[in-house]
């Protein structure tokens, strides 16, 4: 259930949780201020393909598809900076406008059309991101996963792959790598 809810320290040896308190007890953080707080930390992480980027000056443009779950939890990330390039946060209501995004965060409430979205993102070099049961499955990149009020994430390896993304090995130590074959067209 979103909300408050008592999430274990995540990342704890690379200082990326952005709570100011000891990073070794647990921390009573929304769970889309957290969720947030990975998307930054999946930009940081994750390298895109130059081609990806109109120049060097161009921003790294975080996406969410439909309804917002975040509120106000994602403003702390709005206007960072990652790599060098500042970090612009904008809201969708059609896949066609997300076209143009780095991270795109899919919405629970798009749910009934996953597949379409994620087809119809196939061949770009956009990093999916939800927490929507089958994301992973459907060929979506990255899943946050919910156990035991701990907030993980699986990383689709071939969806990884396909889009031309190097992620670091920092990353990879703590999210759960999976390797979902892709769906061939129209199943």
């Amino acid at each position: 259930m979103p909300g408050s809810k008592k999430l274990g320290v995540f990342f704890v040896g690379l200082g990326l949780l952005f709570c100011p308190s000891s990073p070794l007890q647990a921390q009573e953080v929304p769970e889309y201020q957290l969720k947030a707080a990975f998307l930054y930390n999946f930009a940081k992480f994750v390298e895109w393909p130059q081609d990806a980027f109109q120049d060097s000056n161009s921003s790294l443009i975080v996406g969410i598809l439909g309804e917002d779950p975040f509120g106000d939890h994602i403003d702390f990330i709005r206007n960072k900076s990652v790599k060098n390039r500042k970090l612009e946060i904008r809201h969708f209501d059609t896949i066609e406008d997300a076209n143009n995004c780095h991270i795109l965060f899919v919405s629970a409430s798009e749910a009934e059309g996953l597949v379409e979205v994620l087809e119809s993102l196939n061949n770009l070099t956009i990093l999916t991101v939800s927490d929507m049961d089958l994301f992973i499955e459907n060929g979506g990149i990255i899943k946050f996963e919910l156990n035991d009020e701990k907030l993980g994430f699986t990383i689709n390896s071939e969806a990884i792959k396909q889009a031309d993304f190097k992620i670091s090995s920092q990353l990879l130590k703590f999210g759960k790598l999976v390797k979902v074959e892709p769906k061939p067209a129209g199943d």
